[in-house]
C-alpha cells in the first residue's frame, strides 16, 4: 500500500483503475462475508485515493462517500464492531456534503445524503444521541425531496427515511416518529410494483413498526396486522429466486411478532410457527453474517418466554429449561450488541438456578459474571455522561440478580466484588481518569505524560451535553461535523491501549483492574466496619466488611424491597408537603400535619397522627439497623466519648432514606446514633482511597455565601452562617470569603483549586440524568461539578454543602449514588457534609458554628478527616434543642456526612 500511495501520483489513470479494484472489493466482500481482507483491502485504497486527490476534484466526494460506506458495512458486519469505524465513517461522510453541492451532480448529493442519514442510524444503536437521529432525519428526507416521484430510487428513500423514525421512536418512546414511520412505509408499498424485488423487504419493515405499534397500543389487532404483513413478504419473495435482500430477515421479523403474540396470548400453534421461521432465518444467514447473532437472540427469547410460562405453572420440563438454557447461552456469545449479550447471560444465569444440580449453580454465577464483564461495553467511555446513565438506568436489574444469587450461594466475595465493581459506574469512571500516575511516572515518564493528556481530553468530551436536543435543520452546512464523536471514540481506544502497556509491566500488573476481596478487607478502618446493603425483590440482606478480617460477614434481614420502596414514596410526599424541597422555602416545623397517603411501606396505614418520619425510622431501626448491630456485638452502648464509626454502603431505595437516624423516638428512645457514628459511601474503595489521602500543604478553607440569585428563593441567613464560620476558624489564618456580589461562578472557579476545603452556603441543584451538570447557583451562573472535577483540586479535603438535598439521589438509578455529595468525593475531597432535604434557615448558622467549633477543638489546622465527629457533635446539639419531636425530626436527620 504504500508504493501504490507513491505510484498514484503518476496519473489519473492509476487512481481511476485503484478505484474500481476498491469497488470490486467491496462487491466481493458483499457476495462473501468471511473475506474481511478484501473489505480492508478496499478501504485502505480509498485512504489512499482520499490523500492524492485535490480539494477541488469532481472525484474527492465519490470516493469520501465510498470510504464511508466501506466503514459502515465493515462496522454492521462484523460480530465484534469497532466504533471508531462508524465514526469514522460519519465523519468522511460528513466531508462529502460539504464538498459535493458546488461540484458534483444531484445524484451524488443524493447519495451522500442517504449514506450519511443511514450511518448516523446505525451509530444511534450505541450513543443514544437525539441530535445524531435528528442529523440522520434531516439527512434522509432532504434526500427525498431530491428524488423525482417516478424514481425507481423513490420507495427506498421512503424506506430509509421511515427506519430513521423507527429507530427514534425506539429510544425517545415518540408516537408521533412510529406513525411517521408507518405512513412512509405504506407510501413505499403503495408505489412499488409488485415485481420490484424490494417489496418483501419495504412488507418486512413495515411488519416490525406494525409490532411496535402494538407495543403502544396493545390493540390485538395491530399485531395481527404485523403478522399479516409479514405473511405477505414472505408469499411475495417466494416469486424471486435471487434479490437484493436479505431474505433471513423476512423470517426473523416475522418470527419475532409470532414470538410477541406468543408472550401474550400463549399459543402454542405461534410457538410451533415462531421457531419453524426463525428455523428458517438461521439456516439462511451467512455464518458470519451479523444478523445471525439477532436470529439468535430472538429465539433465544422465544423459548425463554415458553420456559417463564411454565415456571408460572410450577412445572417446567427438563428438556425445555436445558433448551432455554442452551439458546441463551449461544445468543450471548454470539451477539454483536453488548446489551443484548449481558441481557441474555444475564437470563442465563437466573434460569440456570431451575436446573438441577450443584454445578448448574456455579454455571450460573459464571453467566453472571459474563454480564458482567460485557457492561464496560455497554456504558463505555466512549459515550457521554448522560448516555452512560441512561444505559445503567436499564441494566442494573441484571447485576442485582447477579449479586443476590452469589449471596444465596454464599459466594460472598464474589458479590462483594460485584457489587463494587458495578456500583457508581460513573464516579468509578471519573476516578479511574484521576488515578495516581506516580507509579508509572517511576517506570516510564512518557507513558504517564500521555496518560495524562488522554484523560484530560476524555473529560471534557464526556460531558459534552446533547440531552432532550433534536435539532431542526435548514439547510445541509447546518449539519455539525462529527469529529468530535470520532476523536472520542479514538481517545478511548487510546486510553485502553495505554492501560495495556502499564499492565505489561509486572510492577504494575492491576493498575485499575476491578478491586479484588483480599485488597477490600485490607482497606477497612479499624474504627469501624463497612456495611453493604443489597436490595432486589425477593431478598434485603447486609454484608459487613470488618478490619482485620479474612471473608465478608452476611447478616440476613427482615426488610422487603416492596416496602421500602413504599418507604420512600411516603418520605418525598410527606417532605413535599412540608415545603422541604427548597432551602429558604416558608417551612412550619412545628405544626403536626397529616399526608394523604394509603402506604405505609406497601401497606394500609391511617392518616392520622403526623408520624410519618418517626414510623420510617423505626421500621429501618427494627427491620436492618438493629440486626446490623446485633450481628457486630453493638448492642451495649458505648461511652459518651465515643469515635466509633460504621460506614453505610446503600442500594436501591435505602439510597433515599435515613438509615443515619435510625431508631425508636419516644419515651424510651434507642437509636443508632447512640451507638455509633454513621457516614456514608458510595464504594468501599472511595473509602480506601480517601483514608489513604494524605495532604501536602497546609489546609485552607474557601468561604463562600450566595443568599440572593435571580430565579431562587433568598436564603437571609447565609450572612450570619458565613459569619459564624469565619469566626470559629479564623485563628488559622487560611480563609477567604467570597459572599453576596464576589460570590460568582468565575470567582469561586478561579479560587477552588488552592484551597483544601470549601464550605458552600447557597442553593443547590441536582441534575437528574446529567450528573455533571448538578452544582451550585451562585452569581454569573451554576458551577457544575464538572468544573469542580476539571479545576484537579490535589489537596481537596473536605466540603461542607449547606444547601438544599445535596445528598438526594436518582430514583431511576439509586445504584448510582449521583447526588452532589458523591460528585464532591469524585472531585477528590475526602469528607462532605451534606443535607438529605432542605435544613431549615434559621438553624443553618447554629449547626455551621458548633461544627466548625468541634472540629477545631485542639487543633490549630482544618482536619476533614475529623468532620464527621464534628457534624455528629453539632447534630446531636441541634437534637437537644428541637427534641425528637415530629418536627425535631425534620430539623436534624437531614444532616448527612459522606467519606472518611
Amino acid at each position: 500500500m504504500d508504493r501504490l500511495s507513491i505510484k498514484i501520483k503518476e496519473g489519473d489513470l492509476l487512481r481511476g483503475c485503484l478505484e474500481t479494484l476498491a469497488d470490486a472489493y467491496v462487491l466481493s466482500f458483499k457476495h462473501n462475508y468471511s473475506k474481511f481482507n478484501h473489505l480492508a483491502a478496499a478501504i485502505s485504497i480509498y485512504r489512499i485515493l482520499i490523500r492524492h486527490v485535490s480539494a477541488k476534484s469532481f472525484d474527492l466526494p465519490r470516493i469520501l462517500n465510498s470510504l464511508g460506506c466501506a466503514l459502515h458495512l465493515r462496522y454492521t458486519s462484523h460480530q465484534e464492531q469497532d466504533l471508531e469505524d462508524i465514526t469514522e465513517a460519519i465523519s468522511h461522510l460528513r466531508r462529502a456534503l460539504d464538498v459535493a453541492p458546488e461540484i458534483s451532480s444531484t445524484n451524488i448529493l443524493r447519495l451522500i445524503l442517504v449514506n450519511f442519514g443511514s450511518a448516523c442510524r446505525q451509530l444511534c444503536y450505541r450513543t443514544f444521541d437525539p441530535e445524531l437521529f435528528s442529523q440522520g432525519i434531516f439527512a434522509l428526507q432532504r434526500a427525498l425531496e431530491m428524488t423525482p416521484v417516478g424514481d425507481t430510487e423513490f420507495p427506498h428513500r421512503l424506506k430509509d427515511l421511515a427506519n430513521c423514525f423507527l429507530q427514534r421512536f425506539l429510544h425517545l418512546k415518540d408516537t408521533e416518529d412510529l406513525l411517521q414511520a408507518i405512513k412512509f412505509q405504506e407510501r413505499a408499498i403503495e408505489i412499488t410494483s409488485v415485481h420490484d424485488l424490494s417489496l418483501p423487504e419495504f412488507m418486512a419493515d413495515l411488519g416490525r413498526a406494525q409490532r411496535q405499534l402494538y407495543e403502544v397500543t396493545q390493540d390485538p389487532r395491530d399485531l395481527s396486522n404485523a403478522i399479516s404483513t409479514h405473511r405477505k413478504a414472505i408469499e411475495c419473495s417466494q416469486r424471486f429466486q435471487d434479490g437484493m435482500f436479505d431474505k433471513y430477515d423476512l423470517f426473523l421479523q416475522f418470527g419475532e411478532s409470532l414470538r410477541v403474540r406468543f408472550w401474550f396470548f400463549s399459543a402454542q400453534e405461534d410457538f410451533d410457527e415462531a421457531e419453524s421461521a426463525l428455523k428458517k432465518a438461521l439456516a439462511l444467514t451467512p455464518e458470519r453474517h451479523h444478523g445471525r447473532s439477532d436470529v439468535l437472540g430472538v429465539i433465544a427469547l422465544l423459548h425463554t418466554a415458553r420456559g417463564l410460562k411454565a415456571m408460572r405453572g410450577h412445572t417446567i420440563a427438563e428438556s425445555t429449561l436445558m433448551g432455554m438454557i442452551s439458546s441463551l447461552e449461544m445468543s450471548s456469545a454470539s451477539s454483536s450488541s453488548p446489551t443484548t449479550r449481558m441481557m441474555m447471560a444475564s437470563l442465563q444465569g437466573l434460569f440456570q438456578k431451575h436446573a438441577a444440580g450443584n454445578l448448574n449453580d456455579r454455571q450460573g454465577l459464571a453467566a453472571y459474571a459474563t454480564a458482567i464483564n460485557i457492561f464496560p461495553e455497554i456504558a463505555g467511555l466512549e459515550q457521554r455522561v448522560e448516555v452512560r446513565h441512561q444505559q445503567l438506568m436499564q441494566m442494573k436489574s441484571f447485576v442485582l440478580l447477579g449479586v443476590a444469587r452469589a449471596i444465596e450461594l454464599e459466594e460472598l466475595s464474589m458479590a462483594v466484588e460485584w457489587m463494587e465493581r458495578m456500583r457508581c459506574w460513573i464516579w468509578n469512571q471519573i476516578s479511574q481518569l484521576r488515578a495516581p500516575l506516580d507509579d508509572v511516572r517511576a517506570h516510564n515518564e512518557e507513558l504517564a505524560a500521555r496518560m495524562e493528556q488522554i484523560t484530560q481530553q476524555l473529560e471534557v468530551a464526556g460531558s459534552r451535553s446533547t440531552i432532550g436536543r433534536q435539532q431542526v435543520y435548514t439547510a445541509t452546512c447546518d449539519i455539525p461535523w462529527q469529529e468530535e464523536s470520532h476523536q472520542h471514540v479514538r481517545l478511548v481506544k487510546e486510553w485502553n491501549q495505554t492501560i495495556e502497556e502499564v499492565r505489561a509491566m509486572p510492577e504494575l500488573k492491576d493498575f485499575l483492574q476491578p478491586p479484588k476481596i483480599a485488597n477490600l478487607l485490607g482497606g477497612i478502618p479499624d474504627e469501624g466496619p463497612v456495611i453493604l446493603l443489597n436490595v432486589d425483590f425477593r431478598q434485603c440482606d447486609a454484608i459487613a466488611l470488618l478490619a482485620k478480617s479474612d471473608e465478608p460477614i452476611l447478616i440476613p434481614l427482615t426488610a422487603k424491597e416492596k416496602e421500602l420502596q413504599g418507604l420512600c414514596l411516603q418520605l418525598q410526599r410527606y417532605l413535599s408537603f412540608k415545603g422541604m424541597r427548597s432551602r429558604g422555602a416558608a417551612q412550619d416545623l412545628n405544626e403536626d400535619v397529616g399526608i394523604d397517603s394509603k402506604e405505609r411501606g406497601g401497606r394500609p396505614r391511617p392518616s392520622a397522627p403526623a408520624t410519618v418520619l418517626a414510623d420510617i425510622l423505626s421500621y429501618l431501626w427494627t427491620r436492618i439497623v438493629k440486626p446490623v448491630l446485633d450481628a457486630l456485638a453493638y448492642s451495649v452502648r458505648p461511652s459518651h466519648n465515643t469515635c466509633r464509626r460504621i460506614w453505610w454502603c446503600t442500594t436501591g431505595p435505602l439510597a433515599f432514606l435515613p438509615l443515619h437516624a435510625a431508631g425508636i423516638y419516644g419515651d424510651k428512645t434507642c437509636c443508632l446514633s447512640d451507638y455509633a457514628i454513621s457516614s456514608y459511601i458510595p464504594t468501599v474503595t472511595t473509602l480506601i482511597e480517601k483514608i489513604q489521602k494524605t495532604s501536602k500543604r497546609p489546609n485552607r478553607l474557601l468561604l463562600v455565601g450566595q443568599a440572593d440569585v435571580p430565579g431562587f428563593t433568598p436564603i437571609p441567613a447565609t450572612l450570619e452562617e458565613i459569619t459564624a464560620v469565619a469566626a470559629c476558624v479564623q485563628d488559622t489564618g487560611e480563609v477567604t470569603i467570597l459572599q453576596g456580589v464576589d460570590a460568582t461562578t468565575d470567582a469561586v472557579k478561579n479560587n477552588i483549586s488552592s484551597y483544601g476545603s470549601i464550605h458552600l452556603a447557597c442553593h443547590g441543584i441536582q441534575q437528574m440524568g446529567e450528573p455533571l451538570k448538578s452544582g451550585f447557583e451562585l452569581r454569573g451562573g451554576r458551577l457544575d461539578l464538572l468544573e469542580i472535577i476539571k479545576q484537579h483540586n490535589s489537596e481537596a479535603d473536605f466540603a461542607f454543602l449547606s444547601a438544599c438535598q445535596t445528598s438526594a439521589g436518582d430514583e431511576n438509578s439509586p445504584e448510582e449514588v449521583v447526588h452532589l455529595a458523591a460528585g464532591m468525593l469524585a472531585a477528590g475531597y475526602r469528607s462532605v457534609v451534606a443535607t438529605s432535604w432542605s435544613i431549615k434557615d434559621a438553624y443553618g448558622p447554629e449547626v455551621a458554628k458548633n461544627f466548625y467549633g468541634r472540629l477545631m477543638e485542639g487543633c490549630t489546622e482544618l482536619e476533614g478527616t475529623r468532620s464527621a465527629i464534628a457534624l455528629h457533635s453539632a447534630v446531636q446539639q441541634l437534637r437537644r434543642k428541637v427534641r425528637d419531636t415530629e418536627a425535631g425530626l425534620l430539623t436534624w436527620v437531614p444532616y448527612v456526612h459522606f467519606g472518611a
